[in-house]
């Protein structure tokens, strides 16, 4: 245990979570199993048998991690973690393993997730640290198959936008799946965008799933994480190779909301879709206002496609609808009375609310009586105006 207890020092020594040390399903049974046997041991001595949870503190969170990358739940956790184990424990030793767990990430200098998960104390930061566990896989491949069928540009921070839009659409995928992506920040937006990779590379090369080119080095993705991507895309082989071929950002099929920085204008960017039957008719809804708004075709024929078309949104919505011949193509709750704030990158692409403001350049969209201020303390120039029923127009 020595040996690994110093593996797994220097492994999380620049880790943001316990998934990043890289260990597989095996080190988790055998680190268990030691630890299990170590207790055994101790307390046929007649010492403190609770003692072997927190001699091995690197070693403990892989344990505890690796348990909830199988059981991120708190009825299933801790019975599997026992089991693994081989001890029949009573509360307080349950209590002694979870605050040892806690203690280990403190000492490692990893975030305890407890702003986000304080009715789950132990259980919840383990999950949090597992950021994808084995059994929410299934449905977060559900989820990025879908949306790749309508989107096959597909991203990270587009997928969380969509996720996070209707509040009932986290519910596609498994809770502790849900609150890391919620509550992950930028780890969450770098998971996903190597998970959408994965199924995208796959459904190209769908031999890649024997070959052995998906590793850690090739995908980023750690060692026990990529086993359940993989595991689960062996399943759904016909639903990856029905997929579309991956496209840049610039080639978008699905509305987005965008800054047009020159008109200083929120819009709503309308692609180009096929106008074989003519021109196409978009429906824009946004508090119970709707605007019709007709795409001619560019040419005509099977190939034919309408012209891309940037639709102003012309007073902040609580929330704006989308639709195309019937069919809703974007749906988004865009301005929070109680926090009317609005941020896009450079380039004019709206950023998901919520997650950290990347380095750089940004622009916002606030109220006229609002400020937004660097972190020197100094506000910015306001620069255009956004009529507004919720209170005030934006700068």
């Amino acid at each position: 245990m020595g040996e690994k207890e110093a593996h797994y020092r220097s492994a999380l020594r620049s880790a943001s979570l316990v998934v990043e040390a890289d260990y597989d399903r095996g080190d988790v049974d055998n680190i268990l199993a030691a630890l299990g046997s170590l207790y055994a041991y101790l307390a046929r001595r007649g010492d403190p048998a609770e003692r072997a949870f927190d001699r091995y503190p690197h070693c403990l969170l892989v344990g505890m991690v690796g348990t909830a990358a199988i059981a991120p739940e708190a009825n299933t956790f801790w019975p599997e973690f026992w089991r693994a184990t081989k001890i029949h424990p009573d509360q307080d030793l349950q209590r002694f393993v979870g605050d040892a767990f806690l203690q280990a990430l403190g000492r490692a200098r990893l975030p305890q997730f407890t702003d986000v998960v304080a009715h789950r104390r132990f259980v919840g930061p383990a999950a949090m640290h597992a950021a994808i566990p084995n059994s929410g896989m299934h449905r977060l491949v559900d989820v990025i198959l879908a949306r790749r069928r309508h989107d096959p540009g597909l991203a990270g921070a587009d997928l969380l936008t969509w996720l996070t839009a209707n509040t009932g659409r986290l519910n596609y995928v498994d809770s502790s799946v849900g609150r890391f992506l919620q509550f992950g920040d930028e780890l969450a937006l770098d998971v996903l965008d190597r998970v959408i990779e994965v199924v995208a590379h796959a459904g190209e090369h769908l031999g890649s799933l024997d070959d052995g080119t998906l590793s850690t080095e090739t995908t980023g993705l750690p060692s026990v994480m990529l086993t359940a991507l993989v595991e689960e895309l062996h399943e759904r082989r016909h639903d990856l190779v029905i997929q579309p071929a991956p496209l840049r950002r610039k080639h978008r099929t699905e509305p987005t909301v965008a800054l047009d920085v020159g008109a200083g204008a929120v819009v709503v960017m309308l692609p180009a879709v096929s106008a074989e039957d003519g021109a196409a008719v978009w429906s824009v809804a946004g508090d119970g206002a709707t605007e019709s708004i007709r795409a001619a075709a560019q040419w005509v024929g099977k190939a034919a496609t309408t012209t891309p078309l940037a639709a102003a949104v012309r007073q902040p919505v609580r929330r704006l609808n989308v639709r195309l011949r019937g069919q809703e193509r974007l749906d988004v709750e865009l301005v929070d009375p109680s926090d009317p704030l609005l941020l896009f990158d450079v380039d004019g692409q709206l950023l998901p609310a919520g997650l950290p403001v990347p380095r750089g350049e940004v622009w916002a969209v606030i109220p006229k009586d609002k400020e937004v201020v660097d972190v020197a303390g100094t506000p910015f120039e306001s620069w255009a105006n956004w009529g507004n029923p919720l209170g005030g127009g934006a700068g």
